[in-house]
């Protein structure tokens, strides 16, 4: 006969220490990783914070070197959100009972989406003081959890100008100058922002601001009188001023005509 006073040995580790097993290919599962002695047979045994069992795994002999659990119960149905603990059990054949060290770990499928916007549709950072940055801020459902936040300016053909990254927060908004990542001033143009928020239950949220416009230039214009006087008294000589004028492309253009003590006597508006 065999005198055994030895408990049986195993220890264990996970991969994720939560996970979102809601099918959106991200953190859907959790590995554990085990290792034991040569026993009879090992029980893994997943336990709710009620410590009531809800998942449980057997192995002759060894357990496995890794096994993974995508969140379901022994019924076959999804669990409940919340904090789990998973631990290996056995029983030797001299009746010694070994336990391992419980992992403890969350489950978490609580939708986290992401509005991103911008506080103007256009703006130049050229250094007078006006409209220099324009600044993206993000709303969220969920602020707690963030694992990684990324915010990327791209271009109107789509190539990265500037990435604002960062990990466990989100910032209250991101300011953009207008450079690039390399420092050098970015040309004029369309861009657009996205911002990507990684959880550390695997949910990823994206948002992307509408189109805004970086417009350094300054409106341009000229004015050419055809006459510099008339005479509109309706004798078909002279009745009207005429002026030619060109200029850049602007959401409005207005012009006025004013009297020797500078007051309107006629405004003119037209979008070009």
């Amino acid at each position: 006969f065999t005198v055994d006073l030895t408990p049986p040995r195993a220890s264990l580790r996970a991969d994720l220490p939560i996970f979102s097993p809601n099918g959106d290919g991200s953190k859907d599962e959790i590995t554990f990783y085990q290792e034991t002695t040569a026993e009879e047979s090992w029980t893994g045994i997943v336990r709710n914070r009620e410590n009531r069992v809800v998942k449980t795994f057997t192995w002759i002999e060894k357990a496995d070197a890794a096994v993974v659990w995508n969140g379901t119960s022994d019924a076959g149905t999804l669990v409940p959100d919340g904090i789990y603990t998973y631990r290996l059990e056995s029983v030797d054949r001299a009746g010694n009972r070994g336990v391992s060290d419980a992992i403890s770990f969350a489950i978490n499928t609580e939708e986290t989406p992401v509005i991103l916007s911008a506080d103007t549709d256009a703006f130049s950072p050229n250094g007078d003081g006006i409209k220099d940055v324009i600044r993206f801020t993000p709303t969220v459902k969920v602020r707690e959890g963030v694992e990684t936040v990324t915010l990327t300016v791209r271009s109107g053909d789509n190539a990265d100008v500037r990435v604002f990254s960062g990990r466990g927060r989100l910032e209250p908004d991101y300011v953009w100058d207008g450079t690039t990542g390399a420092g050098a001033r970015a040309p004029d143009g369309m861009y657009t922002a996205e911002i990507v928020v990684v959880y550390r239950n695997g949910n990823r949220s994206v948002s992307r601001t509408g189109a805004f416009e970086l417009d350094t230039a300054a409106p341009g214009i000229s004015v050419k009188a055809d006459k510099l006087v008339f005479s509109p008294d309706g004798d078909g000589n002279l009745d009207v001023f005429r002026a030619e004028q060109t200029s850049s492309r602007e959401n409005l253009w207005e012009g006025r005509i004013t009297d020797g003590r500078g007051a309107a006597v006629k405004i003119g508006r037209a979008h070009v």
